[in-house]
C-alpha cells in the first residue's frame, strides 16, 4: 500500500542527488526534508504541554507542486498525507495536504484532517520554518471545531 510513495520517495532523492539540477542547486523547495513539528495553542503560539505534542516527519515537495507527508505518530491510527503547494513570493510558499484518522488499531475510519501552513524558505535554501492550522473532520465530513494550531522546522534531507 505504501510501496508507491516510498519509491517515489527514493527516486526522488536519487534524482536530486545525481542530478545538475539538484533541489539545492537553485535553492527551490523541492525535494526532501526532516521535519520537527510542535502542536500550538492557536491563541497564544506556546507549544501544548502534552506528550506527542512534539514529532518529528518527513515531508516531499514535488517539482510538480504536489506533496507527500508522513510522520512518526501513531501509524496505524494516521494515513500519510498528500497534497499540494505553491510559490507565493521569494522565498514564501503554501502548502495543504490531508491524511485520514482510524481508531487505535487501524481498522475503522474516524475522521480526517486537512493542515494548511505559511512558510518561509532559509536564505541558502537548506531550512525551513512553517506555521498554520489543522482543520479536522469527522467520517461524514462534517467540520469538527476548534481547528488545531503548528509549527515547523526543517532541513533538507541528506
Amino acid at each position: 500500500m505504501f510501496t508507491k510513495p516510498l519509491l517515489t520517495a527514493a527516486a526522488a532523492g536519487l534524482l536530486f542527488a545525481s542530478s545538475p539540477m539538484r533541489a539545492d542547486a537553485g535553492k527551490p523547495l523541492a525535494g526532501l526534508w526532516n521535519v520537527r513539528v510542535e502542536l500550538t495553542n492557536c491563541a497564544t503560539g506556546e507549544p501544548l504541554p502534552f506528550p506527542g505534542a512534539t514529532f518529528d516527519a518527513l515531508a516531499l515537495f514535488e517539482r510538480d507542486g504536489t506533496m507527500h507527508d508522513t510522520n512518526a505518530t501513531s501509524p496505524p491510527a494516521r494515513s500519510s498525507g498528500f497534497g499540494v503547494w505553491r510559490q507565493v513570493s521569494d522565498r514564501v510558499y503554501r502548502f495543504a495536504f490531508k491524511f485520514f484518522q482510524f481508531d487505535s488499531a487501524g481498522a475503522t475510519p474516524t475522521g480526517s484532517t486537512i493542515v494548511r501552513h505559511r512558510l518561509r524558505l532559509a536564505e541558502n535554501g537548506a531550512r525551513y520554518s512553517s506555521k498554520g492550522t489543522a482543520e479536522f473532520y469527522d467520517v461524514s465530513g462534517i467540520r469538527i471545531l476548534p481547528d488545531g494550531c503548528s509549527e515547523s522546522t526543517a532541513t533538507r534531507f541528506q
